[in-house]
């Protein structure tokens, strides 16, 4: 159950364009970012919960396809940036 995603900045700019896999196994996604960026399940689900209800929608699929757990790839700003796609029907 893929679906085209986008990731588009709050400026318009396209970010990247891939298939989201909807089907992430996402506890296995908290057990990896914890051993690999070192961030802890609970900032990991706040993180998640606030970009989830923030302007760009993201899902939790969406957050970890885009790397958003590792906070020295973005800061907190660009990760607000972030927009989900959602096809229209």
């Amino acid at each position: 159950m893929g679906s085209n995603g986008k990731a588009v900045a709050n400026d318009g700019k396209l970010l990247e364009t891939e298939q989201v896999n909807e089907e992430h196994d996402l506890g296995r996604c908290l057990q990896c970012a914890r051993s690999s960026f070192d961030k802890g399940l609970t900032a990991q689900v706040a993180e998640m919960f606030s970009l989830s209800r923030g302007e760009g929608r993201l899902t939790p699929q969406e957050y970890y396809y885009f790397g958003l757990c590792d906070d020295s790839r973005f800061s907190a700003e660009e990760k607000r940036r972030f927009v989900a796609f959602r096809p229209t029907k």
